[in-house]
């Protein structure tokens, strides 16, 4: 210890290299003055002092576009319409590398439906990557308002866990989708478990929003709003308030889907027991927090719940009965209104 204080006198420090990032960080880049460009002739200076200058191998920039992948990636990203379909109409099923340039292309409404159908064919492949564009909420908005219906193709647990975090999106139709695709997925699965706490939890956000805002939600791809979804038909989609129609879309998820169905379809009839019926029902099987705030919402609020509620099986079973009159009166409504679709 003695002898290096010694030593350590007769050191110039300045002199020493520097060891710091900055030192680490020259080491690895490449000045642009290095850099030679394709068909460009590197001129390299002699340097004087006794050291024999070493020349680096110029860096070769040039894209080789006989590259399948390249090739695919300059298609998809050609701007051009028909040169996009050509290179999707060759997908089948979609490579890898292709996955994030088609979700972009979801955005383009000329080339969107091939591309959507070519993502469904794949979506088993490349379930992670299209779930992790749709809870990205830096993602453009229509992306992710469409991608539900490319994951509502998948059997897969994982799709299902992803269309379940997309119910707690900002936006109501990436919601809506989510929604309603998962109603597809779990029609193919039938042993699928959704969570009953987070479906809960997504019916609380639903129903904490303002009559307007309620009222207000609409669907900005009118093809998919065409297409109808569980509970809805031609009829009651003129009918019905797409916020509604989701409360009851994800209820269920983790209800029985006809008793739902059957409610939902008294709900917007012109008989008020067959209504009063419905609202019973919805009453015995919603928690009071949900039951209280929706009851505001619904478009004949003045028919207030029942004070004194039956037992849920009775209430169930004289449901399940009207049915067929909630059927009946529909069909007069329909033939009313001159619409026999």
């Amino acid at each position: 210890e003695h002898g290096l204080r010694e030593q350590a006198e007769n050191i110039d420090l300045t002199a020493q290299p520097d060891l710091g990032m900055s030192g680490v960080y020259d080491s690895f880049v490449l000045p642009l003055s290095e850099i030679t460009l394709p068909g460009e002739k590197r001129h390299v200076e002699a340097k004087p002092g006794p050291e024999q200058a070493v020349t680096k191998p110029p860096v070769n920039l040039a894209v080789n576009l006989a590259d399948p992948v390249v090739q695919d990636i300059a298609d998809l990203r050609s701007g051009d319409a028909a040169r996009v379909l050509q290179a999707v109409a060759r997908m089948d099923p979609a490579p890898a590398h292709a996955v994030p340039h088609l979700v972009q292309l979801v955005a383009w409404d000329d080339v969107y439906q091939p591309v959507m159908k070519c993502l469904r064919k794949s979506v088993e492949l490349h379930c992670g990557q299209l779930v992790d564009f749709l809870v990205n909420r830096q993602v453009d908005f229509t992306i992710r308002r469409r991608l539900p219906r490319v994951l509502g193709a998948s059997t897969s647990h994982r799709a299902a866990e992803g269309l379940v975090l997309g119910l707690a999106d900002k936006r109501f139709e990436v919601r809506y989708q989510c929604g309603r695709a998962l109603t597809v997925v779990k029609s193919r699965q039938p042993n699928l478990r959704v969570s009953e706490k987070r479906v809960f939890e997504s019916l609380r956000r639903e129903v904490t929003v303002s009559r307007a805002v309620w009222e207000s939600h609409r669907l900005l791809d009118r093809a998919e709003d065409a297409e109808g979804g569980p509970m809805v038909d031609d009829f009651l989609r003129t009918r019905t308030s797409r916020s509604l129609e989701h409360v009851f879309t994800m209820l269920s998820l983790v209800l029985p889907a006809e008793p739902l169905k059957i409610a939902f379809h008294g709900l917007h009839t012109e008989d008020a027991h067959l209504r009063g019926t419905a609202l019973e029902y919805m009453e015995s099987i919603l928690p009071p927090d949900i039951r209280e705030k929706l009851w505001p919402l619904l478009e004949k609020s003045d028919q207030a719940p029942v004070r004194d509620p039956r037992p849920r099986e009775e209430v169930l079973n004289d449901l399940m009965q009207s049915n067929q009159s909630i059927l009946v009166t529909l069909e007069e409504m329909r033939k009313r209104s001159g619409n026999t679709g």
